[in-house]
């Protein structure tokens, strides 16, 4: 019984994490959640397979099947000794009779189903229990939310988006939770300084000392709802005091609302592409850093630069008034 009870939960616990992977894969992208839900399809087939193979070859040793009785057992016209031998007929009239029933080896089938559950040919399985249902439930759903804890904040930015009518709210971009993207690259880099944060289409890169107060700079990405470091920046800042600002005295929620602003104030019917980059201008860094803005179509480009307040400062390119 211990043995069945284990396997129940295994199975269950499988199909919530088929669940969730399935989930979290839609919600976030995130490569992870695909790897769980692929690798826990596989392991569940091949589970329930082994379980299901191990039960059927269990009810069978516990119930053998009883076979009824065929044309070998019941062949007559052995010769007995002293008996006299039957005269043979040639074409003897036929004996049979019709029958409404089915036949096995010239005898009929009994028509009731209790004397074919004898026979083994009906296999009547007791219904399953409503709180055994309600159980397993409660463990599939119980293992897929465990298993979606780290898309947690992701679905909640999706809900209060879906509110808010913000399609575009997870949007690096143009969306409304670049505050919390930037949080949780300054909370791997170890610091809120950085030399630049530049915002694309569903990623966000950025580059920052190695350590807080280290002469070295590493490379930072967010993606998925999550942030990581990849390593050492390819072109390492000559000056890097000149280049580095603070990011937790700015408001990154301005990085959408320009970049909107910008996209309409080309008046382009479409785009190639778009990002956003925060830097300190390197033509006069002591005016603090600045948010420029990167537009092509297939026919035009253009490069807009707003300060930190959301102020216009320049626009430069083709196909803009």
């Amino acid at each position: 019984m211990a043995r069945v009870i284990v396997a129940r939960l295994l199975l269950q616990s499988l199909t919530g994490a088929v669940l969730g992977g399935i989930i979290g894969a839609i919600v976030t992208g995130d490569f992870v959640y695909n790897i769980v839900w692929g690798v826990g399809l596989a392991v569940l087939f091949l589970t329930a397979g082994l379980v299901g193979a191990r039960h059927a070859k269990a009810e069978q040793a516990a119930a053998p099947t009883p076979r009824p009785q065929g044309i070998i057992q019941r062949m007559t016209g052995v010769r007995v000794a002293g008996s006299a031998a039957a005269a043979a007929v040639l074409n003897p009239p036929p004996s049979s009779r019709p029958s409404a029933r089915t036949i096995l080896n010239g005898e009929p089938l009994p028509e009731d189903d209790n004397a074919m559950r004898e026979m083994g040919r009906v296999h009547d399985r007791p219904p399953i229990p409503l709180w055994r249902r309600l159980a397993a439930l409660l463990v599939i759903l119980a293992v897929a939310a465990l298993v979606l804890l780290p898309a947690y904040r992701t679905i909640g930015w999706i809900a209060g988006d879906l509110a808010q009518g913000r399609w575009d709210g997870r949007d690096p971009r143009t969306g409304i939770h670049q505050e919390e993207m930037v949080a949780d690259l300054a909370a791997v880099a170890g610091g809120a300084e950085f030399t630049r944060i530049a915002f694309y289409d569903g990623y966000v890169l950025a580059d920052a000392p190695t350590t807080p107060g280290a002469d070295t700079t590493d490379s930072f990405t967010w993606r998925y709802g999550r942030a990581w470091r990849e390593g050492p920046e390819l072109i390492q800042p000559d000056d890097l005091d000149a280049e580095l600002f603070d990011a937790a005295a700015l408001d990154f929620s301005v990085v959408g609302e320009v970049t909107r602003a910008a996209i309409a104030d080309t008046g382009w019917p479409s785009f190639e592409s778009y990002f956003s980059t925060v830097y300190r201008n390197p033509a006069d860094p002591a005016s603090g850093p600045v948010i420029v803005i990167n537009l092509t179509s297939p026919y035009y480009s253009a490069t807009y630069t707003y300060s930190t307040a959301g102020e216009l400062v320049s626009k430069t390119g083709t196909g803009i008034d």
